[in-house]
């Protein structure tokens, strides 16, 4: 295909208005600490495990909603106490 590398997906990123908000409910969730910051507007969380794909969140004034909103497919052996886990950390 004539790359010299072929690219990888290196994080998800989601636009909010509160950054800071979102990376501490999901380092909780994930288990994760913060891999790199850019002020108050991008946080980079770190991957779960090495060559993994880390989530960030960039501030913006409004973020898109609707349909377009993004979400992630999550995989859990024990669904209930994922589930549960989520409430307690104040997601829904």
């Amino acid at each position: 295909m004539g790359f010299v590398s072929t690219p990888r997906i290196g994080s998800v990123v989601i636009n909010t208005t509160d950054p800071d908000a979102l990376a501490s409910f999901w380092m909780a969730l994930l288990d994760v600490g913060i891999a790199n910051r850019s002020g108050p507007w991008f946080i980079w969380l770190e991957p779960q495990h090495q060559g993994g794909i880390s989530v960030a969140f960039q501030k913006v004034d409004d973020p898109t909603g609707g349909r377009r909103r993004l979400h992630l497919d999550m995989t859990v052996d024990d669904r209930e106490a994922a589930v549960a886990r989520v409430i307690e950390l104040g997601g829904s």
